[in-house]
């Protein structure tokens, strides 16, 4: 049985998108202090919440709660570097997640990710911005 889902699912997302980015270039996490670099690749990692829902009835501990939200990968380029080299970090980040299933069983928290979509911010200073998001759901007993 579960008594938190959020704090346990966006650690467990950190934690994937860590892993699988490995140093391909720097990170910026939420309220994380970061030096973003000068006129170099650098990613924004970012977990919006959305609706959520109670899915099954039961006494305490065997109703599952079902939240939904969106990973959120700002993907930054050095402006004039080409659209290939954005294209490949943007399809290398949303690979991480695309239709994963991840599990922490000791917060007791299941997070099923769909497939990525791709948006484009433009230009911003010298770099040019594409968003990657991934809508999931998690699924929780409590």
């Amino acid at each position: 049985m579960s008594t938190a889902v959020f704090e346990p699912t966006r650690k467990l997302l950190e934690q994937t998108f860590a892993t699988g980015w490995g140093s391909r270039s720097p990170v910026k996490y939420e309220n994380v202090a970061f030096a973003q670099p000068a006129n170099a690749k650098w990613v924004g990692f970012f977990v919006r919440w959305g609706d959520g829902s109670q899915v099954s009835l039961g006494p305490s501990g065997s109703r599952m709660d079902r939240e939904s939200g969106a990973i959120i990968i700002q993907v930054f380029t050095p402006k004039n570097s080409g659209q290939k080299a954005s294209m490949d970090e943007c399809d290398f980040a949303g690979s991480i997640f695309r239709m994963q299933t991840l599990t922490d069983s000791v917060a007791g928290v299941e997070v099923v990710c769909r497939v990525p979509t791709l948006s484009d911010q433009g230009e911003q200073d010298e770099l040019l911005q594409k968003t990657v998001s991934v809508l999931f759901q998690v699924d929780a007993l409590f």
